[in-house]
């Protein structure tokens, strides 16, 4: 086939007048890409032509939802056609039909609820479904970018589950160090007139890029943090009684999910203060605090300060991928201080064990505590 047979070819196939016959010779070119380089003296617009036309295609079969059977070979095959035109391994992969996600693996929901699962070591460009280039990832995380105008907010959600966590760049250059167990919905680029809003389940670190005319805000479980442009922290994970608002630097204002901004009725942070909010009884503290303890998770460490054993158990669960057991029940109430750098799990519960005489046995990925 030669390279004008193929796009007149492609051509068909993306306007649905593939004859059968036509789609099997498609799909016979595609097998040749993986003995011949048939592609060697194609220009990049060409090369990026011919990856527009598939992707629509499989947006437009996906759409009309065919019969899984019919359209999840097709997918595959036109990914990895896109791939072996030279997009990489991130553009191939993301289009697969996962049957099945690792559990321990960092994941990327799109619009349209497709699972990408990112692997750190990537380092390729990220597009829409729409083909159009909206970031990158590499090594240091995901990044997007503001180069395509939207007129509409699209929602990209990012899951980091436990023993991980990951770097993500939003489209106004703000950056979220997003901690184990967490998930972060975000819009893949900011549109003028509304409001720089994400949504966060777990713990983040933010790096707000300032902008005096769209507010960011961080809405929580119960709270929505509203900043023109700081440094904070937000703990904020389903399972524990309290929110966390930690302010490095800048100002915040605090007020109920459920409420609209009012200035005159927010808790307005300083830095080096916490906020905790209490989900039971709907109160919020105030108190000066060390930013950096609620901070050194960023690099790895792990700093607890008057923090109940409970507290202490979860955080070793989120950290280290692992399930602990407190069998000790008065032991979950009582507060410790304890500082750990990079240290393995067992150097962890083998020091607990030496300075407060806390017991455990491990078996394999559960810890019970005794």
């Amino acid at each position: 086939m030669t390279k004008q047979e193929f796009f007149d070819l492609l051509s068909k196939y993306e306007s649905g007048k593939c004859s059968k016959s036509e789609e099997k010779l498609l799909f016979d070119f595609y097998e040749q890409f993986q003995t011949n380089d048939l592609i060697a003296n194609w220009s990049s617009l060409e090369i990026e032509q011919s990856r527009v036309a598939i992707l629509k295609k499989i947006n437009a079969t996906i759409n009309n939802q065919e019969p899984k059977k019919n359209w999840k070979k097709r997918l595959a095959i036109a990914a990895t056609i896109i791939g072996f035109i030279g997009l990489g391994s991130f553009f191939y992969k993301s289009f697969y039909d996962y049957d099945f996600v690792p559990e321990n693996a960092i994941t990327l929901t799109l619009e349209d609820g497709t699972v990408r699962v990112i692997k750190p070591e990537d380092d390729a460009k990220l597009f829409d479904l729409d083909g159009r280039t909206i970031g990158w990832q590499n090594a240091s995380g995901l990044f997007y970018t503001a180069e395509k105008t939207l007129n509409k907010i699209v929602y990209n959600t990012l899951k980091v589950p436990y023993g991980k966590s990951f770097k993500l760049v939003l489209s106004d250059g703000t950056t979220v160090y997003v901690n184990s167990g967490s998930e972060i919905k975000f819009p893949i680029q900011f549109i003028k007139g509304f409001n720089r809003t994400v949504f966060l389940t777990g713990e983040a670190y933010f790096e707000v890029a300032e902008n005096k005319i769209q507010p960011f805000i961080v809405s929580a479980a119960n709270l929505n943090i509203r900043v023109l442009g700081t440094k904070f922290n937000v703990n904020a994970y389903p399972e524990d009684k309290t929110e966390e608002i930690v302010l490095v630097e800048g100002s915040v204002a605090l007020y109920n999910k459920n409420s609209h901004y009012n200035p005159t009725k927010c808790t307005i942070l300083k830095p080096g203060f916490q906020a905790k909010h209490s989900i039971k009884t709907n109160q919020t503290k105030v108190e000066n605090v060390l930013t950096e303890v609620y901070t050194s998770w960023m690099n790895g460490e792990l700093v607890f300060r008057n923090m109940s054993f409970e507290n202490i158990a979860k955080k070793l669960e989120r950290h280290y991928n692992v399930e602990i057991q407190i069998e000790n029940k008065e032991l979950s109430s009582q507060t410790f201080n304890a500082s750990f750098g990079q240290e393995p799990l067992l150097k962890v519960l083998e020091s607990l064990k030496e300075n407060y005489g806390i017991a455990y046995k491990q078996e394999k990925n559960k810890i019970t505590i005794y």
